[in-house]
């Protein structure tokens, strides 16, 4: 023993910090160009996507009968809505639908022709639908745009709680569920479930986070006590109480798949759209639009 090994060492291959500091920088520049080639694919699919005749003609189609549906509307009553808003709900609609495609589409009409919550909330549809497209990277730079926008409009406008804003904050809990992003998720439904009568929504989301963490059976539980609680609406205990079965529904409550975390990210959706189109004028506007997506489904 010459002093210049630690014991063992001499049995293994020497490697000085120069060598080390290539090997560590080849390993990270390769990643780099793999994660680069792969966003790069993904954005030549999605480029491929928006050039289908099936994109064209939902596009066509979706212009048209939300231009007469908004017309029609605003001519009975005092409040008008214009058509971006519809085009947000009808991309909602379709995500509920899980017609990831078209609520896409959707998003793509709306970023072009709005700056403020609605365009945000389009990202966010985006991201989730990208998710679902296969599309994993390019939804998470959605997402972070999205997240970098979200935070410019807090800034300057912290306290606006109308329809779009309240639009924009059930898009960005999807979203943020979707994309594993749990803080922001949990943050984003006390802040809706606080400056709204949506009280339900903090405990909702936050059984899901649950779930997301590993702990579906702790989720299923609090589900569970929440679907007793008189404090909540007969229609939020039953949304509770819905969600609890959705996780018992797994096998011996293990950590939940996609295809169960997505039944219980629509349950949030669902309940939340209701509750903020609530009142008769609303209510009948949603109805328009949703007839419109029946239409065009049965049409295909």
């Amino acid at each position: 023993m010459t002093g210049k090994y630690l014991p063992g060492q001499q049995f293994l291959p020497e490697m000085t910090n120069t060598s080390l500091i290539k090997k560590i920088a080849l390993l990270v520049i390769s990643a780099l160009f793999f994660a680069g080639c792969t966003t790069m694919i993904e954005g030549q699919h999605l480029h491929a996507f928006r050039k289908t005749f099936n994109y064209k003609t939902y596009r066509f189609a979706s212009e048209k009968a939300i231009k007469r549906t908004v017309a029609e509307y605003n001519k009975t009553v005092s409040e008008p809505v214009d058509k971006t808003m519809a085009h947000a709900l009808l991309g909602i609609v379709w995500f509920i639908a899980d017609k990831s495609d078209y609520s896409f589409i959707e998003a793509d009409m709306i970023r072009e022709t709005s700056t403020n919550e609605t365009k945000i909330l389009a990202m966010g549809l985006q991201s989730i639908a990208l998710s679902k497209m296969e599309c994993p990277r390019l939804a998470r730079v959605y997402f972070n745009e999205l997240k970098t926008s979200f935070t410019s409009q807090q800034k300057s406008n912290p306290h606006f709680n109308d329809v779009e804003h309240k639009m924009m904050l059930i898009s960005l809990i999807a979203a943020s569920l979707y994309q594993d992003d749990l803080d922001m998720a949990k943050w984003t439904a006390d802040t809706l479930g606080t400056g709204s009568q949506l009280d339900y929504l903090p405990p909702l989301v936050g059984a899901i986070v649950e779930t997301k963490k590993g702990s579906p059976l702790k989720a299923m539980k609090q589900l569970q006590e929440l679907s007793k609680n008189q404090k909540f609406s007969a229609p939020h205990r039953t949304l509770f109480s819905e969600s609890a079965d959705i996780i018992k529904s797994c096998p011996e409550q293990e950590q939940l798949g996609q295809e169960l975390a997505d039944k219980l990210i629509l349950q949030v959706v669902k309940g939340a759209l209701d509750d903020v189109f609530s009142n008769e004028n609303q209510q009948a506007f949603l109805k328009n639009v949703m007839t419109f997506s029946d239409q065009f489904t049965k049409g295909k």
